[in-house]
């Protein structure tokens, strides 16, 4: 690594994810929109409607 390049170590934390997922709404409704966010992944990963494979994992 040359003088002028820097490595910036940027991963999240699962406390960032727990503050995220609950300042403004309840961590049931956190859980439910996580869910329904990967399902709308799903959907578009799988335009044949076979799901098949696909799992959610909280």
């Amino acid at each position: 690594m040359s003088d002028n390049q820097r490595v910036i170590h940027a991963e999240p934390t699962k406390d960032l994810f727990i503050y995220m997922l609950v300042r403004d709404i309840p961590l049931i409704r956190a859980i439910i929109d996580l869910i329904d966010n990967s399902v709308d992944g799903a959907t578009h990963l799988q335009s044949n409607e076979n799901y098949e494979g696909l799992w959610i994992k909280l």
